[in-house]
Protein backbone atom coordinates (compact mmCIF):
# COMPACT_ATOMS: atom_id res chain seq x y z
CA UNK A 1 0.00 0.00 0.00
CA UNK A 2 2.68 2.36 0.79
CA UNK A 3 4.13 1.73 -2.83
CA UNK A 4 1.04 2.41 -4.45
CA UNK A 5 0.68 5.57 -2.37
CA UNK A 6 -2.38 4.81 0.09
CA UNK A 7 -4.77 2.30 0.92
CA UNK A 8 -7.19 1.81 3.68
CA UNK A 9 -7.05 -1.41 6.65
CA UNK A 10 -10.23 -2.55 8.39
CA UNK A 11 -9.39 -4.75 11.51
CA UNK A 12 -12.28 -6.65 12.84
CA UNK A 13 -12.88 -6.34 16.49
CA UNK A 14 -15.69 -6.67 19.36
CA UNK A 15 -17.73 -5.43 21.49
CA UNK A 16 -15.72 -7.41 23.59
CA UNK A 17 -12.67 -5.59 23.75
CA UNK A 18 -14.61 -3.35 26.27
CA UNK A 19 -16.90 -5.14 28.26
CA UNK A 20 -16.27 -8.18 30.28
CA UNK A 21 -17.47 -11.36 29.58
CA UNK A 22 -17.25 -14.29 31.95
CA UNK A 23 -15.19 -17.47 30.59
CA UNK A 24 -13.94 -15.37 27.06
CA UNK A 25 -10.81 -13.15 28.81
CA UNK A 26 -8.33 -14.16 26.52
CA UNK A 27 -10.82 -12.94 23.29
CA UNK A 28 -11.92 -9.88 25.25
CA UNK A 29 -7.56 -8.86 26.23
CA UNK A 30 -6.93 -10.10 21.86
CA UNK A 31 -9.90 -7.68 20.69
CA UNK A 32 -9.07 -4.75 23.60
CA UNK A 33 -5.23 -5.16 21.84
CA UNK A 34 -6.09 -5.31 18.25
CA UNK A 35 -8.35 -1.93 18.90
CA UNK A 36 -4.79 -0.53 20.32
CA UNK A 37 -3.17 -1.93 17.54
CA UNK A 38 -5.75 -0.15 14.98
CA UNK A 39 -5.09 3.20 16.68
CA UNK A 40 -0.56 3.00 16.82
CA UNK A 41 -0.96 1.95 13.17
CA UNK A 42 -3.18 4.60 12.35
CA UNK A 43 -0.63 6.55 13.42
CA UNK A 44 2.50 4.94 12.34
CA UNK A 45 0.86 4.93 8.61
CA UNK A 46 -0.67 7.95 8.06
CA UNK A 47 -1.18 9.42 6.05
CA UNK A 48 -1.17 7.28 3.48
CA UNK A 49 -2.73 4.22 5.24
CA UNK A 50 -5.86 4.74 7.23
CA UNK A 51 -6.45 2.35 9.75
CA UNK A 52 -9.76 1.83 11.38
CA UNK A 53 -12.01 -1.03 13.50
CA UNK A 54 -15.27 -2.13 13.74
CA UNK A 55 -16.19 -3.53 16.71
CA UNK A 56 -19.28 -6.13 16.23
CA UNK A 57 -21.60 -7.57 18.57
CA UNK A 58 -23.74 -10.48 17.40
CA UNK A 59 -23.64 -11.36 14.02
CA UNK A 60 -26.17 -13.78 12.31
CA UNK A 61 -23.03 -15.91 11.03
CA UNK A 62 -23.50 -19.79 10.63
CA UNK A 63 -21.70 -20.49 13.78
CA UNK A 64 -24.21 -18.15 15.88
CA UNK A 65 -26.93 -19.84 13.63
CA UNK A 66 -26.03 -23.35 14.84
CA UNK A 67 -25.84 -21.88 18.41
CA UNK A 68 -29.41 -20.59 18.51
CA UNK A 69 -30.37 -23.54 16.58
CA UNK A 70 -29.30 -26.15 19.92
CA UNK A 71 -30.26 -23.89 22.42
CA UNK A 72 -33.84 -22.62 22.42
CA UNK A 73 -34.63 -19.67 23.64
CA UNK A 74 -31.19 -18.05 23.21
CA UNK A 75 -32.07 -16.06 20.01
CA UNK A 76 -34.93 -14.24 21.47
CA UNK A 77 -32.77 -13.66 24.83
CA UNK A 78 -29.74 -12.49 22.92
CA UNK A 79 -32.57 -9.82 21.05
CA UNK A 80 -34.38 -8.89 24.52
CA UNK A 81 -30.99 -7.78 25.75
CA UNK A 82 -29.84 -6.07 22.51
CA UNK A 83 -30.59 -2.34 22.41
CA UNK A 84 -32.04 -2.18 18.96
CA UNK A 85 -33.87 -6.35 19.54
CA UNK A 86 -32.46 -7.79 16.70
CA UNK A 87 -29.07 -9.47 15.70
CA UNK A 88 -26.94 -7.93 13.06
CA UNK A 89 -26.53 -8.99 9.70
CA UNK A 90 -23.64 -9.69 7.76
CA UNK A 91 -24.49 -7.20 5.49
CA UNK A 92 -23.89 -4.02 8.85
CA UNK A 93 -20.32 -5.29 8.57
CA UNK A 94 -20.05 -4.91 4.79
CA UNK A 95 -21.78 -1.57 4.55
CA UNK A 96 -19.38 -0.27 7.22
CA UNK A 97 -16.22 -1.69 5.31
CA UNK A 98 -17.41 0.29 2.03
CA UNK A 99 -17.33 3.37 4.34
CA UNK A 100 -13.95 2.46 5.81
CA UNK A 101 -12.40 1.94 2.43
CA UNK A 102 -13.94 4.94 0.44
CA UNK A 103 -12.70 7.73 -0.16
CA UNK A 104 -14.80 10.26 1.46
CA UNK A 105 -13.62 8.13 4.27
CA UNK A 106 -11.85 11.23 6.93
CA UNK A 107 -11.15 8.50 9.67
CA UNK A 108 -8.06 7.04 10.80
CA UNK A 109 -7.68 5.25 13.89
CA UNK A 110 -11.61 5.11 14.58
CA UNK A 111 -13.52 2.07 16.25
CA UNK A 112 -16.90 2.15 15.09
CA UNK A 113 -19.27 0.19 16.83
CA UNK A 114 -22.02 -2.32 14.73
CA UNK A 115 -23.17 -3.66 17.68
CA UNK A 116 -26.97 -2.96 17.77
CA UNK A 117 -26.07 -0.45 20.70
CA UNK A 118 -24.46 -2.93 23.58
CA UNK A 119 -22.89 -1.64 26.34
CA UNK A 120 -22.78 -5.32 27.98
CA UNK A 121 -22.79 -8.62 27.12
CA UNK A 122 -26.16 -10.38 25.62
CA UNK A 123 -24.80 -13.33 25.77
CA UNK A 124 -27.24 -15.43 27.96
CA UNK A 125 -25.50 -17.33 29.85
CA UNK A 126 -23.91 -17.01 32.77
CA UNK A 127 -20.88 -19.42 34.31
CA UNK A 128 -20.61 -20.73 37.82
CA UNK A 129 -18.68 -19.21 40.05
CA UNK A 130 -15.23 -20.66 40.27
Amino acid sequence: MLKQGGGSIVNISSGAASVRIRGLMAYCVAKAALEHLTRCMANELAPKIRVNAIALGSIMTDALRHTIDQQPGFEDKMKELTPLHRIGEVEDIGLATLYFCSKGCYATGAILAVDGGLEQTNLPFKLPDL
